[in-house]
């Protein structure tokens, strides 16, 4: 019986697909470790990757009205803000404030909780921020998130 020579281009080729095959099992099962918990947690709070901060914005089940925001600068810089909340409770909701030289520019930029910190839909609550800074003319209410970062729509 004559025996047949084997092509070794083809053992070549099924060592290559072989080799692929074991870099995407192994590659696809890394990512799915890194990527897969963000993933599920975002599926589990009805995002999707292509959420963008405006449109969970759009989205929050918050709702506040910025009553008012009003600079002080005796002693030191300090900033007192007072929100009416009516949308759904807001958990440890905290507010930030710039502090602004008399040009314009941010010369501190400063964090608080409201009191209360969790607030009752239909409730008012206030934040007193101070400035570790001097010499500021004004400023402004940047942002307000509950506890875990979520952002909180300002009307």
């Amino acid at each position: 019986m004559e025996r047949q020579s084997t092509n070794p281009w083809k053992i070549i080729g099924w060592i290559v697909l072989g080799l692929l095959l074991l870099s995407l099992i192994f590659c696809g099962g890394m990512c799915a470790l890194v990527v897969g918990p963000s993933v599920q947690q975002g599926i589990e709070r009805g995002q999707s990757k292509l959420d963008t901060p405006a449109a969970l914005e759009s989205r929050s089940p918050y709702s506040v009205r910025v009553v008012s925001v009003t600079c002080e600068s005796r002693h030191a810089n300090s900033a007192e803000v007072a929100i009416d909340n009516n949308g759904a409770e807001i958990p440890y909701a905290k507010a930030y404030v710039e502090f602004l030289d008399s040009n314009g520019k941010v010369i501190a930029a400063e964090d608080s909780y409201f009191r209360p910190s969790t607030i009752p839909r239909g409730s008012r609550a206030s934040a007193h921020i101070y400035s570790r800074s001097t010499g500021a003319e004004s400023c402004r209410l940047e942002r307000i998130q509950d506890g875990d970062g979520n952002p909180v729509p300002l009307l």
